[in-house]
């Protein structure tokens, strides 16, 4: 499949995030709302579908009675979407503490969308001293209780480790791109779609049963990849005539090669 069909893809996901949450709905699963700086690795070691919230493009009208005009757009839009019905089948909803719209949006929520539980996590100022892991800690242990309360799930300190090796993969994925992309033949637009849709798919972050895979001129030397799927995940940043390949199978790299690069390492 050519790029541009697989970033169209990645743009659909980008603009339909309730389609996406219907079908993980569909196939059975429970999805958690997170909004930025929560603990996913949490979310996602328990068995759950972390999905991201950033509001909408949209005129705001139920949210004015628990916000001043001035608030941030993000947090007005969330509390509107959820007043108005658009994340019903979510199982519950994350918001940390590190603004002040933020606390707002917490609070404001278990009055306003009372059907969707709200799961505080709070993080100190000072995080390194004891006392700041001693608070850090019990944040992430009042979220994990409030999941199994909210979801039945339960959590296991195995697959929390298992699932923070995911994320950083993810991550170090992301990173690459970020820095292929800024010289690659890849549209704003189209860098946002890659980033946008990561929050709405489970298999883009790494559950690893599903495909996500994205070149960007391959053909032409100028590429980046990432590729997710059952059982690998493949990562290429290219550096002048250097490229690193991570966790790849041999038809991968027989295509790669045959693409006109010089593969130096491969860790499979």
């Amino acid at each position: 499949m050519a790029a541009k069909e697989l970033l169209a893809q990645l743009h659909e996901v980008a603009a339909n995030p309730r389609k996406q949450l219907d079908k993980y709905l569909a196939e059975g699963k429970k999805v958690v709302a997170v909004t930025y700086y929560t603990p996913q690795e949490i979310v996602h070691s328990m068995g759950l579908v972390p999905m991201g919230v950033w509001g909408a493009d949209m005129e705001i009208n139920e949210a004015k009675k628990y916000y001043p005009a001035f608030i941030c757009s993000i947090m007005q839009t969330i509390l509107e979407l959820g007043i108005k019905g658009e994340y019903k089948g979510i199982s519950a909803i994350i918001i940390p503490s590190l603004c002040d719209s933020l606390k707002t949006l917490g609070q404001n929520w278990k009055y306003a969308v009372k059907d969707i539980p709200f799961i505080p996590m709070t993080y100190p100022q000072n995080r390194k001293p004891d006392f700041g892991i001693k608070f850090t800690k019990a944040g992430y242990e009042r979220v994990i209780n409030d999941l199994t309360v909210a979801t039945g799930a339960h959590f296991s300190e195995f697959a929390l480790s298992e699932s923070i090796k995911v994320y950083n993969e993810h991550n170090a994925a992301m990173r690459a791109f970020s820095e292929a992309a800024a010289n690659a033949d890849i549209t704003a637009a189209e860098r946002s779609d890659v980033f946008k849709s990561a929050w709405f798919m489970l298999d883009g972050i790494g559950a690893h049963n599903q495909q996500f895979f994205l070149i960007i001129n391959l053909e032409e030397g100028n590429a980046v990849a990432l590729m997710v799927d059952d059982s690998q995940m493949l990562i290429i940043r290219e550096d002048g005539n250097i490229l690193w390949i991570l966790t790849a199978d041999r038809q991968t790299t027989q295509h790669i090669q045959k693409a006109g690069f010089l593969i130096t390492a491969v860790d499979s």
